[in-house]
């Protein structure tokens, strides 16, 4: 997952430790419509909207709510995710989803 996430070797680092650098395979396309859905879905504020684009903050737990309930689908993990189907359960909509504020 490291080298997916474009962080590379990390030697000597547990799981646990490493999990929360895996953000660094995020990435947002122009076709970001700066809606907010992926600050307002991540479960531990992990995101927060820098010049109306998502900016992770290196405390991610890997659910990848922010890449499945994207509008635009603007959200990228690595390079294999572009152009795939998102998912997220038929019985759950996104109201379900959002973080009281």
């Amino acid at each position: 997952w490291m080298r997916v996430a474009g962080v590379g070797s990390t030697p000597g680092l547990t799981f646990e430790n490493a999990m929360p650098l895996m953000d660094h395979g995020f990435s947002c396309g122009d076709n970001c419509a700066s809606c907010g859905t992926c600050e307002r879905v991540c479960p531990v504020q992990n995101i927060e909207l820098a010049d109306g684009k998502p900016s992770w903050q290196h405390h991610c737990e890997q659910c990848f709510a922010c890449l499945h309930w994207c509008p635009q689908a603007a959200i990228q993990f690595g390079a294999k995710t572009q152009g795939k189907q998102r998912y997220h359960h038929p019985d759950v909509v996104l109201a379900d989803m959002l973080l009281e504020q």
